[in-house]
């Protein structure tokens, strides 16, 4: 991998680093103003800070060991771009739900009514702790495989039918979170549309 690309790699990596701690702290804000919070709040949160850890230990071996003594590793490389693009995705989604809510906390007019919204329907929370959950895994997976003291040994906990079920399963959520992302997209575009034909 050239050192471009090894930078990159470590710029994404830290950018959503960023991006997580961000929301660990919103999320954590908006909980202590909400003593009353679901204990799903308490779980992403805790999810978030795993994943944010995981992706600190990753961001440090990319930039001590590189990636250059570690070319002839591929699977290795080409999983950790499958966990960070859903990672991206993931992150990103959840970033623009947080600042929602962190807005409508924000604002004077946070009634009961905003209260209970803030209390995510359980579905949508436990969807996101699961994803959470999946990519927390596949990241120790990587970071076992890091670990591992010869290419074989790397080849063949990366190769493993589990391990590869465990990346199919961050493929499959990449999906699914884009439909979620653009069938809300679609939702709050036609509520924009009525709201104005209403107006006018």
């Amino acid at each position: 991998m050239d050192p471009v690309s090894i930078v990159g790699l470590v710029s994404s990596v830290l950018n959503i680093v960023s991006v997580i701690a961000k929301n660990v702290n919103a999320l954590s804000t908006l909980q202590a103003n909400y003593r009353n919070a679901d204990m799903s709040v308490f779980l992403l949160i805790g999810q978030l800070s795993t994943l944010k850890a995981a992706l600190g230990q990753i961001a440090e071996w990319i930039k001590t060991e590189g990636l250059a003594s570690k070319l002839e590793h591929v699977q290795l490389v080409q999983d950790l771009q499958v966990a960070l693009n859903g990672c991206q995705i993931l992150i990103s989604i959840l970033d623009d739900r947080v600042d929602q809510l962190a807005t409508k906390e924000g604002s004077e007019s946070l009634k009961v009514q905003g209260k209970i919204a803030f209390l995510w329907e359980e579905q949508e929370l436990n969807v996101y702790v699961t994803h959470l959950n999946n990519q927390v895994n596949a990241l120790n997976l990587l970071l076992s495989a890091i670990q591992c003291r010869s290419l074989s040994k790397e080849r063949t906990l990366l190769l493993s039918v589990e391990s590869r079920h465990v990346f199919q399963q961050l493929t499959d959520d990449v999906s699914s979170l884009l439909l979620l992302r653009d069938s809300d997209s679609a939702l709050t575009r036609k509520t924009v549309s009525t709201f104005n034909s209403e107006l006018f």
